[in-house]
């Protein structure tokens, strides 16, 4: 309602006029970053009919200048990263207000004590009701604000160039947000996606567009990337999110043909930075043996369980996916693998008896 609302109003020019000029000229820098932010994550909300009327709206205020952009970058990274946060700062709960009585004189003439009457502010009573209508739990609230965030950052990577906002693709946590898993070891927090497949769809969506609009940018952040996005897509069951997951993550693996060794090296120099001097001692004196991939390990795990239950989606992009897997991470013995290496040359036949000994060394479903 409020989205159709304030749509209504810019319909009438002097209001217009008058929004625009007080976001130019009178507000204040908190005023304008929540005003466009607040309108951007609402243009860009999980339910269709608010997302479509607030996106008409959002585009009657055009090109933004570079004052405004850093405003709604700053606001759409906030609620990203910390929503419930936002949410209360946007809606602080409003004090009680305590009032008291006048005394009365009776009998002994003394006056009687005064008690003090909470007294609840009206407007918070309102807005308890209009909670409580809405029913929403703070999981789900947390959900809809980081899903209208993710598409604000994708509008902004489709609409004009930041720095600041390219560096959240290296932040661990926003990279949860594809993550169905409730905890991760790489990183202390419950992870953004869990529970909210609407949050991981749109963030597939999200990083689709980033592998294929600013590929010259991956190369800083494909360490964290290339975690995020194997130690996610074969652990992830939702079907609808998995529909939307392929085309970026096959994207991915061609953009950077290196992410499986990159993923396994995050891994190794995370568990480097837990052990004592003690240990790294010892490491010099007999280094351990390499320690195997864990996105390698799951994607066996999703092979066993037929494609995580989407054979007929998940197979045709098993096979683009073993070819891009390095006999490192495999830790094939050196002679199967060049066994394996001659088997890449030649005609489709050799190809599919190829696909057919890999999928015997890697552990068929029924063995």
């Amino acid at each position: 309602m409020t989205a159709s609302i304030q749509y209504s109003l810019l319909q009438i020019q002097p209001v217009k006029e008058q929004v625009f000029f007080f976001l130019r000229e009178t507000a204040s820098t908190s005023q304008v970053e929540n005003l466009l932010g607040s309108w951007c994550v609402a243009a860009n909300d999980v339910d269709k009919a608010v997302a479509t009327t607030a996106m008409r709206s959002w585009k009657e205020v055009g090109q933004l200048d570079k004052a405004f952009q850093e405003h709604l970058v700053e606001f759409v990274q906030r609620t990203a990263l910390d929503p419930a946060g936002m949410y209360s700062y946007l809606n602080p709960v409003q004090p009680s207000i305590n009032v008291s009585i006048p005394g009365s004189r009776k009998g002994s003439g003394r006056n009687t004590p005064v008690v003090p009457q909470k007294k609840e502010n009206p407007d918070q009573v309102l807005r308890n009701k209009v909670d409580e209508a809405d029913s929403e739990s703070e999981q789900d609230r947390k959900a809809r604000l980081r899903f209208g965030a993710i598409g604000a950052v994708k509008w902004i990577l489709e609409t004009f160039e930041s720095d600041t906002i390219l560096s959240l693709f290296g932040n661990p946590a926003f990279l949860t947000s594809v993550q169905p898993k409730q905890n991760v070891p790489w990183i202390d927090l419950e992870s953004f996606g869990y529970g909210q497949p609407a949050v991981r769809r749109n963030m597939w969506s999200l990083l689709q567009t980033l592998f294929t609009t600013k590929k010259e940018v991956l190369q800083p952040m494909a360490s964290q990337l290339s975690r995020a996005v194997l130690r996610s897509a074969f652990v992830e069951t939702d079907s609808n999110v998995q529909a939307a997951m392929w085309y970026p993550l096959l994207v991915f693996l061609k953009q950077i043909p290196s992410s499986w060794d990159l993923e396994t090296n995050a891994d190794q120099d995370d568990d480097e930075d837990d052990e004592g001097e003690e240990d790294k001692e010892k490491a010099k004196v007999a280094p351990a043996a390499p320690r195997p991939s864990e996105a390698y390990q799951e994607f066996l795990q999703f092979l066993q369980l037929g494609c995580s239950g989407s054979p007929l989606q998940g197979y045709p992009v098993v096979v683009v996916i073993l070819s891009t897997l390095s006999f490192s991470v495999c830790n094939f013995p050196s002679q199967v693998v060049d066994c394996a290496k001659s088997w890449f040359i030649g005609d489709r036949s050799i190809f599919v008896v190829c696909g057919g000994a890999l999928h015997l060394l890697l552990g068929s479903p029924g063995r």
